[in-house]
């Protein structure tokens, strides 16, 4: 957070501080002062971002004296600062606004994180802050405009006060219903303050819990952002029957999705499939894991409630691995249902697939209009959006839309005869996930030519489902088959004994790399090498012989310079000088995954593929 504080005194300077940088209790302090100083008039822009990052800074309880909006100056809440100086500025204000307007414009937000602040940022700070008092002079200097300001700076106190009703306002304006202001050139010789607030990047805070209004029937009305542990106590009081759970993670923000190792739930949203229905969503990072843990286990194994998800796999793992640990018994994975109901051979379905789907089944639902809300999460918001505390309004509409979304799907699915068996699938499916760690598990239906399913299709549900399909005996795992003493007893005794010392090294090492003049190294992964000389001595010709010699002799070598250990994978690659002597070896190691062909089996096995060939391909060191 940046903060900008000037006077519209002629040669005055001005203050800057980067928020970050200072210590939180002397910031407070100081801007408390300010604030409450009845005899400074205080001009700012947007009250409504500025209460809300200095309210969960910390300053609660701070009484605003002589501080105007210019946004309910002119009148309009929603008022930009073009639209401001427009107003009430002159060509020369106008002219300035537009500099100001194309900086911040090609602006990153990732600057604003740098500290110290670049030279060319801190003078458009100061530039806004011209504006905003040149804004304010230009409003003083009309003939009983000045009567007014009274009633502007209580709608300014009161916004202030009061964040969350202003994240929860809707587009009708709280000020003064006065005149417009016209513009004039005129000065009031009073002193005045220009207060700018740039918007955080990253500051994790407590608030209270508010509620956010939207004016589309089609959309959720009302949002309870729950910050504050307390209100998890009676979280799960009066939910609805069919409820979607939205999680959203860091790393669909951050990161590649698939990446389950890292991934953080960010927020976690739940709704109804009724738009009046209020959603609740949970700020994870200001609340108490065991708290949203126990109100989390007690929703999941509500009997009485179904819990509608999309793709249970990375949720599953990702809460397990966080310590939750419950036993689903009414749970819904749209995928499941989609591929059971839908289309079998659609392992995947996405969330626009599930939609348009249920949108054919019923003309009059709203879908249509809610899925617009999922098509903008396609369109992700910039990353460091997630990071403002409170979240914006735009992020809570957006994840609480999305998880009466997923209600609103399995209410049109739910009317299918198949959907009976969805719910028990789903659960297989997220014990699956746990035991696979976030990844899907397959399986092929030898009754449907050998048709890829999803693992938990197979499973049985002791005739609950209408046709109960069960898990094939005997599916075989995956088992790495690597045998290394036939290539480590080529090398002379230092460097096999200095790779035995190696972690793991059966499973991690890679290749060997010896060559003369050098010390010998391996490679234990992407980029991870080890040294094989304690004492930094270096390869040399004879022990390249020695080697060869180990091997059988230059006559194992073929033409292309490689040569191989009978009944072996490993490949040793070997480098020749000008005169054809052997001055270099690369020893990679070969290792055998047996049952991966498994993958395969519909491709190999299957009718429909009988008289086509498959060509397998693989990136570089994959076999």
């Amino acid at each position: 957070m940046t903060i900008a504080i000037g006077s519209n005194a002629p040669n005055a300077g001005a203050v800057v501080l980067q928020v970050g940088s200072l210590v939180k209790k002397q910031v407070n302090s100081g801007l408390k002062t300010l604030l409450e100083d009845s005899a400074t008039i205080k001009i700012l822009f947007n009250v409504d971002r500025a209460a809300r990052w200095l309210h969960g800074y910390g300053m609660p309880g701070v009484k605003l004296a002589n501080c105007m909006d210019l946004q309910l100056l002119c009148h309009n809440p929603k008022a930009s600062l073009r639209d401001v100086v427009s107003e009430l500025g002159g060509k020369s204000t106008i002219d300035l606004a537009q500099q100001v307007v194309e900086f911040n414009a090609k602006l990153k937000l990732e600057a604003w994180t740098k500290s110290p602040l670049a030279p060319h940022m801190l003078a458009t700070l100061v530039r806004s802050m011209h504006l905003y008092t040149r804004c304010y002079s230009g409003a003083a200097g009309v003939p009983g405009t000045v009567a007014k300001f009274p009633s502007v700076y209580a709608a300014t106190s009161a916004k202030w006060s009061n964040p969350v009703s202003i994240l929860a306002e809707s587009s009708s304006s709280t000020c003064p219903n006065s005149s417009a202001v016209p513009r004039t050139s005129n000065s009031q010789p009073e002193k005045k303050s220009n207060f700018s607030v740039q918007p955080p990047t990253s500051t994790s805070v407590k608030t209270s819990t508010g509620s956010v209004q939207g004016a589309s029937p089609s959309f959720v009305r009302a949002i309870k952002y729950i910050t504050s542990n307390s209100e998890l106590k009676h979280l799960m009081e009066g939910v609805s029957s069919i409820v979607g759970v939205h999680i959203q993670f860091t790393e669909e923000i951050l990161a590649l999705p698939g990446q389950c190792d890292d991934d953080q739930p960010d927020v976690i949203s739940i709704v109804g499939a009724n738009p009046l229905d209020t959603a609740i969503v949970l700020q994870l990072d200001s609340l108490d894991q065991a708290q949203v843990f126990s109100a989390l286990k007690t929703l999941f194994a509500n009997p009485a409630t179904v819990n509608v998800m999309h793709d249970f796999h990375r949720a599953a793992f990702c809460l397990h691995r966080k310590g939750l640990d419950v036993e689903l018994r009414n749970c819904i994975d749209l995928q499941v249902a989609y591929e059971n109901i839908v289309d079998t051979a659609e392992l995947h379905a996405s969330m626009l697939q599930i939609v348009e789907f249920c949108k054919g089944m019923n003309a009059n639902t709203s879908l249509a209009q809610t899925t617009q809300s999922f098509k903008a999460k396609l369109r992700p918001a910039d990353p460091t959006e997630w990071a403002h505390r409170p979240l914006p309004e735009s992020l809570l509409r957006m994840v609480a839309n999305n998880a009466q979304l997923y209600a609103q799907c399995y209410v049109e699915l739910a009317k299918m005869p198949a959907s009976v068996s969805c719910g028990p699938m789903s659960n297989v499916r997220w014990q699956y996930a746990i035991e696979n760690q976030g990844h899907q598990a397959i399986w092929f239906d030898l009754d449907a030519d050998n048709q890829p399913r999803n693992l938990e299709y197979f499973a049985s549900y002791n005739g609950r489902m209408p046709k109960a399909v069960c898990l094939p005996a005997g599916i075989p795992t995956l088992q790495l088959q690597c045998e290394l003493e036939s290539l480590l007893d080529l090398l002379p005794i230092e460097y096999e004994d200095a790779i035995l010392a190696i972690d793991d090294y059966h499973n991690k090492l890679v290749d060997i790399c010896l060559d003369v003049g050098r010390i010998p190294y391996v490679y234990t992964g992407k980029k991870q090498r080890v040294m094989l000389s304690e004492n930094g001595a270096t390869v040399t010709k004879e022990i390249i012989e020695e080697i060869i010699t180990n091997l059988g002799g230059e006559m194992r070598i073929g033409d292309d310079n490689r040569a191989g250990i009978d009944r072996q994978l490993h490949r040793i690659s070997v480098m020749r000088t000008k005169t054809d002597e052997v001055y270099g070896l690369t020893m990679r190691v070969g290792r055998a995954l047996r049952n991966a062909a498994c993958v395969l089996t519909d491709l190999l096995l299957s009718d429909r593929h009988a008289d086509k060939s498959v060509l397998v391909l693989g990136h570089p060191g994959s076999g």
